[in-house]
């Protein structure tokens, strides 16, 4: 194992469960930062789409056509949006290259998360994919 993989792949978790199988999270990354950074513009204009209703479907039309994601819930301040089934799955911290998140598996799915701010308000992404 190269150093790089080995420094990336240390997965800060205590317990006894199977380490993630790094090689599928680092192809996933890049879809979770593009949806990342389209929620955070969508809770920056919250105000402006008005209802619930608009800003769900604002929130999430970048999914609706993708095959690897299962699901995706996004939590803006004690709001709570979702889209498809979220299967609840132990998630643990990663950093893969240089992107610092958390991660897990459960119900067939392939979990990443990461929380940040958007305009004083916190901002949590959890994207799910579906398992090959």
């Amino acid at each position: 194992m190269r150093v790089r993989d080995a420094a990336w792949a240390l997965v800060l978790a205590c317990g006894a469960e199977a380490p993630l199988d790094l090689e599928e999270p680092r192809a996933r990354v890049e879809a979770f930062v593009r949806f990342e950074q389209w929620a955070e513009r969508s809770a920056g204009a919250r105000a402006a789409l008005g209802d619930r209703g608009a800003f769900s479907e604002t929130l999430f039309a970048p999914l609706r056509l993708d095959r690897e994601v299962a699901a995706a819930r996004v939590t803006v301040g004690s709001e709570v949006f979702a889209f498809g089934a979220l299967e609840e799955a132990p998630l643990r911290p990663l950093r893969i290259g240089t992107e610092r998140l958390e991660g897990g598996r459960g119900g067939g799915q392939l979990v990443l998360a990461r929380v940040s701010d958007v305009g004083g308000r916190t901002l949590r992404v959890e994207l799910a994919f579906r398992e090959r």
